[in-house]
């Protein structure tokens, strides 16, 4: 008999708390209600609108350049005035021959006239080559003469060209070519320098890209005896 007040007095409770619940979640949201779009309702500023830097004045350039970043490597000129007899490198190219089974011994070469040039040091190629062409030999091991001499008289500068050379061991390489407008590399051959170089003949062997051996060439290349004086001073 005295249950159901109590009952009645719970449930009035619950129904107040939901009712204020709802009172409350219902301020939350018109809280965070907008009736516009945000992007909308907030102008954008004129400053930050603008994507590029305030405009400035020209600047005027000055009519001579200034220094560059760039750093230009001075090139002195070579002085190769001090030449001398006593520093002489002599260039002999005697005969050329070639072997049995040479493909130079090919008809299409009975008419082929052929010169030798060679690279060395830093002189231009106008004086370093044979100036007279000669006929390929058409007889297996039978020489073709050359009987040319250069002689390179070398300044200082050279003669440490030179002795660099030998340091880093590099060779002298001689080219066949074929006389003519459409004149054609056959072969090289290298040969290895030395620091006493002497009057001995030296053969080499012309071989084309693929190895193939087209023919020998008898040279001789000998220096002054006081070539590397020069540089102990």
């Amino acid at each position: 008999m005295f249950g159901k007040p109590k009952q009645e007095s719970e449930e009035s409770s619950r129904s107040k708390a939901s009712s204020e619940n709802s009172e409350q979640l219902g301020d939350r949201q018109r809280l965070v209600a907008f009736t516009d779009p945000l992007h909308k309702s907030i102008p954008p500023s004129e400053t930050s609108s603008v994507s590029s830097p305030p405009p400035k004045p020209p600047v005027r350039l000055p009519a001579r350049g200034g220094r560059s970043a760039i750093r230009v490597k001075s090139v002195e000129q070579e002085d190769d005035s001090d030449v001398d007899e006593s520093r002489t490198v002599s260039i002999f190219i005697d005969r050329i021959y070639i072997p049995e089974f040479s493909r130079l011994l090919h008809p299409s070469f009975d008419d082929v006239k052929v010169y030798v040039d060679w690279f060395f040091l830093d002189y231009p190629l106008e004086e370093s080559r044979t100036p007279q062409a000669i006929n390929i030999p058409r007889i297996p091991d039978s020489p073709g003469l050359f009987a040319y001499k250069k002689e390179f008289q070398l300044s200082k500068r050279r003669v440490a060209l030179l002795e660099q050379w030998l340091e880093l061991g590099n060779r002298l390489d001689f080219t066949l070519i074929t006389e003519g407008e459409d004149s054609e590399e056959l072969a090289v051959a290298q040969l290895e320098l030395s620091r006493t170089a002497t009057d001995e003949t030296t053969t080499i062997q012309f071989l084309d890209i693929n190895g193939e051996h087209y023919a020998d060439l008898d040279l001789i290349v000998s220096y002054s005896p006081q070539i590397f004086d020069c540089l102990k001073s």
